[in-house]
């Protein structure tokens, strides 16, 4: 975490002070794990604003701010799987849409929130599509910059990917393996390369 991290949403761009453009988890995950050239460009477009609305209302859900009036039908059964969720666990919200940065390694990204689940902080990264290997490296890599520079008691201990489906049914699944994040640096490393 860094108080001198910016944002700019419209180019999903993160910068350090004085400017200075820092990738982003998805940036560097999404090229190397994602292949999106055969999907129709509309197809695409609609699942990425409908993983974005479901992802909106769920974060403002999370803190008792969602005025339903202004969720669309399509977006409700996966908030409606979110409360599922909430509800079965019993899942108390510790932070939501948390900037995190990691000083060593030199990358950004947003997770979605951090819970204390089952008495155990555990980060949480919110999906609407199908489960992929780079969801795992996902919730690694924002795992590591989280903890980055906390004591070891301030430190989440879990990680996991909630995948809300358009049924309203959830399914959470745990992300344990230490590779994980070596993989995600692996992939972090590709990036930069191409980058210079």
């Amino acid at each position: 975490m860094s108080k001198h991290l910016t944002f700019d949403s419209a180019s999903h761009t993160y910068r350090m002070l004085g400017g200075v453009v820092v990738p982003s988890v998805t940036q560097v995950l999404g090229p190397v794990f994602h292949d999106f050239s055969k999907v129709p460009k509309d197809v695409l477009q609609s699942a990425q604003e409908r993983g974005t609305l479901a992802h909106e209302a769920t974060a403002l859900d999370a803190h008792g701010r969602l005025d339903e009036s202004t969720v669309d039908d399509d977006i409700k059964p996966y908030l409606e799987a979110w409360r599922a969720f909430m509800a079965d666990s019993f899942a108390r919200v510790v932070a939501t849409e948390q900037r995190v940065y990691h000083a060593l390694y030199g990358y950004a990204g947003t997770l979605d929130h951090v819970l204390l689940l089952s008495g155990v902080l555990t980060i949480i990264d919110k999906k609407t599509g199908q489960p992929h290997d780079a969801d795992r490296m996902q919730t690694a890599a924002y795992l590591d910059a989280y903890n980055y520079a906390l004591r070891p008691a301030a430190r989440v201990r879990r990680r996991a990917a909630l995948y809300l489906r358009p049924t309203g049914q959830y399914a959470l699944e745990y992300h344990n393996d230490k590779a994980d994040f070596q993989d995600f640096l692996s992939a972090l490393n590709v990036h930069k390369r191409k980058m210079r």
